[in-house]
């Protein structure tokens, strides 16, 4: 195999691993632009196997007038390319044509008279040469106004190999004619490592640019929640006075009916007072501003008043409430308000998915170093498959068939967090429950940190 073969075989080395290259980056950014940049490599592959195909047997007329289509449609997918890129018609299509026709003709009456092949494919070879090195300027050039990307490393290399391919007419009639195919052999080899740079730095870049816009709505976001919810809060608190002195403050006795109408507006002021304050906590726990005051308490007195608390509302709801304790006395260091802040959800919870004559239990025991807190219902349970999807934010079940299921999936996100990062403890659902639902909150005794503590709901990073 001579020189001249072996440097085309380097050269259609160089132009494959760019065809590979840019089906790849193609698959991850599709897209005109990479449509029509990959035909124009698929028939410079092409244009190069006819070359070393021409140094065997010989430069044939049937073989020129292929490299010349071959020539024309590459310089037709650059034009587009470039178009594409610049997003605006930088040649008229019909001066365009006109060129192309010009070189067709010319090329034609040139192999009439067998003139050499440099001589034929010279009108072609420039017109292959400027483009590319257009085509290197405009991704330069947007790389510089329009937005950071990997661009520029393609830029340089195919403004090098136009300038090369314009010296390929010259280099064709010398005895050094091997150099030009080693050197647009690296020149390629080059683009291909520019197209790796670029699929690299511009899915960074459109990483960086989707982070940035996930953020800006993620602040708009908390900012509209607390917005709302503030606004929402006065109002709601004049309804709720206005509730209690129709009760209590008429000179006159109320009707049976009117007594009905304000226990229902007393009732849905108390949903949406507890819908408002999810809301305002969960905004809390997004901007790390719900904060903790540990003292020592005890869970035994906290879970008693619990009981004694919600024992009427269960009543109400014809369901039976169970509480038991251990015998000794539990001291744990934690936000009091904050604990029954939990408690109270898990049984309202519990409350909501029991059926009439099903039962909810309370449970207190200790362990050596952990005091445990277990809510358990005879409700119509959870699928394995969602014991960690309910702790996720908006995240709610279908509640077809159970009545009175409000909420907007808050409560079990914020309860994990106050347990998990406030005390350091763990909230989970026990998984080896065949009947109903089992919360288990497990709290460390002594927490070891500041007696104020900052944390970020799981989940909200971006």
């Amino acid at each position: 195999m001579s020189i001249v073969e072996q440097s085309t075989l380097y050269n259609i080395v160089g132009i494959l691993s760019i065809l590979v290259l840019s089906v790849f980056v193609g698959r991850s950014y599709p897209s005109p632009f990479f449509q029509n940049w990959i035909r124009a490599y698929a028939g410079g592959l092409l244009l190069l196997i006819c070359e070393f195909v021409a140094n065997r047997m010989g430069r044939l007329p049937w073989l020129t007038l292929v490299e010349i289509a071959l020539l024309t449609a590459i310089c037709w997918c650059f034009v587009r390319t470039g178009q594409i890129l610049q997003q605006r018609e930088p040649l008229a299509l019909r001066v365009l044509a006109v060129m192309l026709v010009a070189s067709l003709t010319l090329c034609s009456v040139l192999l009439a008279n067998r003139l050499p092949f440099e001589v034929v494919c010279g009108p072609f070879v420039l017109t292959y040469a400027f483009l590319h090195g257009w085509l290197g300027y405009q991704l330069i050039r947007s790389n510089h106004h329009a937005r950071p990307s990997g661009a520029m490393y393609l830029g340089i290399p195919l403004i090098a190999s136009g300038v090369w391919f314009a010296l390929y007419p010259i280099v064709e009639r010398s005895s050094l004619n091997w150099v030009g195919y080693l050197v647009s052999a690296i020149l390629n080899l080059l683009v291909g490592v520019g197209m790796v740079i670029f699929l690299i730095e511009d899915t960074a870049c459109k990483l960086r640019v989707k982070n940035e816009a996930l953020t800006r709505l993620d602040q708009l976001k908390s900012l509209f929640i607390n917005l709302m919810s503030h606004e929402f809060k006065t109002p709601l608190t004049s309804v709720s006075s206005a509730v209690w002195l129709l009760r209590h403050g008429s000179p006159v006795p109320l009707t049976p009916f009117q007594e009905e109408l304000i226990d229902t507006v007393q009732e849905q002021t108390r949903v949406l007072e507890r819908l408002l304050n999810d809301i305002l906590d969960y905004a809390r726990a997004e901007t790390s501003t719900l904060r903790y005051k540990f003292a020592r308490i005890s869970l035994t007195q906290l879970t008693e008043g619990i009981a004694r608390a919600m024992r009427p509302i269960f009543e109400r709801g014809n369901v039976d409430f169970a509480y038991e304790s251990c015998e000794d006395e539990l001291i744990v260091e934690a936000d009091g308000d904050r604990i029954k802040q939990v408690v109270m959800n898990l049984l309202n919870n519990a409350l909501k998915f029991t059926p009439a004559g099903g039962e909810v239990r309370l449970t207190l025991s200790h362990r050596e170093e952990s005091a445990v807190v277990i809510v358990s219902d005879t409700g119509p349970g959870i699928a394995k498959e969602h014991h960690e999807a309910i702790f996720e934010r908006f995240f709610q079940l279908d509640t077809s068939g159970v009545e009175a299921a409000t909420g907007l999936g808050l409560g079990l996100p914020l309860s994990r967090a106050i347990i998990e990062q406030g005390h350091r403890g763990k909230l989970s659902v026990d998984a080896t429950v065949v009947v109903g639902a089992r919360f288990v909150i497990t709290l460390p005794k002594q927490v070891l940190q500041h007696r104020e503590t900052v944390f970020t709901l799981a989940g909200t990073d971006v």
